[in-house]
């Protein structure tokens, strides 16, 4: 549990105390600046401190020093047995934004793993199934990725063709026309199927994924 263990207030946590919860910009420059006092701090004032700071370093889109002072309030949390804070649950907010700034940085690994251990811990968070699908989509094979990247470019090296036989083609050489049409036409339609493929695919693959979890985590078997 948190609580103070003395009436007695430090300067610097009274100081702190006037900036407002929603004052991110200036929680995360005076947390900064007065880093050395903090560490000074009793536990309960020190911990407050640090988990404003945590939470603003996330609403401000400073994602890598977010993971590591999300790390250092997990522990705490861990090692002082403190989940709540203020009425929240705070160690589930903390872990869910870890995992969110992991996906913002593109480290899928990570946050897939954070957000199944949520899902573990409350499967009944429909935001947290819906991070998983999103981690899920956004997660992909070279394979698929390269499928829908050689989509666009045949889409784009067709439509330029299409160009070329208006601009060119037609003025120059006009019984060359019917073939040039051809050509662009069928690249488009295997450009689009490749782009549609691509993508049909990858979502029908992270919807087997997620439903295999979810199915797993039903009968017991994580």
């Amino acid at each position: 549990m948190l609580h103070r263990k003395t009436t007695y207030q430090s300067p610097v946590f009274t100081d702190f105390e006037t900036l407002g919860r929603r004052n991110y910009h200036e929680i995360v420059r005076f947390c900064e600046q007065h880093r050395d006092a903090m560490e000074q701090l009793n536990f309960d004032e020190f911990f407050i401190m640090e988990l404003a700071y945590c939470n603003a370093l996330f609403q401000m889109d400073m994602f890598d020093k977010h993971i590591k002072t999300a790390n250092h309030i997990i522990e705490l949390s861990i090692l002082n047995n403190i989940q709540f804070y203020e009425g929240e649950d705070i160690y589930h907010r903390t872990l869910f934004q870890k995992a969110q700034s992991h996906k913002v940085l593109n480290q899928l690994p990570e946050a897939i793993h954070i957000i199944k251990e949520l899902i573990k811990m409350n499967a009944m968070v429909k935001e947290y199934q819906q991070f998983l699908k999103l981690c899920y989509t956004k997660d992909g094979t070279p394979f698929l990725h390269n499928l829908r990247a050689y989509g666009v470019l045949i889409c784009l090296i067709s439509s330029g063709i299409l160009v070329l036989n208006i601009l060119i083609v037609e003025p120059f050489f006009p019984n060359k026309v019917v073939l040039v049409n051809i050509i662009s036409t069928i690249g488009l339609i295997i450009g689009g199927l490749s782009l549609i493929g691509g993508l049909t695919i990858h979502h029908w693959k992270a919807k087997r994924k997620f439903d295999k979890f979810m199915k797993c985590l039903k009968n017991n078997k994580l």
